[in-house]
């Protein structure tokens, strides 16, 4: 028996599951190497995590490929958020262990697949970075990002750079 639901973006159920249960975990606060935007930062979560919930998935659905953080929880989402945070003010944070929840329902837009989470412990931290509560956190399990951007590129390679 499958224990898990998975929804897309029109809410169609994908796999049967048990009732929605919540799970409990911890991670701590990271930056983003510096190739990537600007004032997002997250909380890195245990790879397997994401690898138990890809085994379900792909089980008769595609794969996804890790994201180039790894399994996380972005929390400050850059130029999504009233404002930019620098890497300065975030700096007492850095590393610190942050407990959270999630839920064992996997969500996915067709593009990136996630858990909804939640942590009181963030947002008391969004909270003295004079930023709002966030009331929509979610893990990242994995992406196909990449993968599209991979077979475009060969795509084009095999095209002489005609896609």
């Amino acid at each position: 028996m499958v224990k898990h639901l998975i929804v897309d973006q029109e809410s169609r159920v994908q796999f049967s599951c048990e009732p929605l249960k919540v799970y409990s975990s911890g991670g701590i606060i990271r930056i983003p190497d510096l190739s990537q935007k600007p004032g997002w930062y997250y909380v890195s979560v245990d790879d397997q995590i994401s690898e138990y919930y890809h085994w379900f998935y792909s089980r008769g659905l595609k794969k996804w490929s890790k994201s180039l953080n790894g399994c996380h929880m972005t929390f400050i989402a850059g130029e999504r958020e009233n404002r930019i945070v620098t890497q300065e003010e975030i700096l007492p944070f850095l590393y610190d262990q942050i407990d959270f929840e999630y839920e064992n329902i996997i969500y996915t837009n067709g593009r990136a697949f996630w858990l909804n989470a939640r942590s009181p412990q963030l947002n008391k931290i969004r909270e003295q970075l004079n930023l709002p509560p966030r009331n929509n956190l979610h893990i990242t399990l994995g992406n196909i990002k990449n993968d599209l951007l991979r077979d475009l590129s060969l795509n084009k390679r095999e095209n002489n750079g005609n896609v």
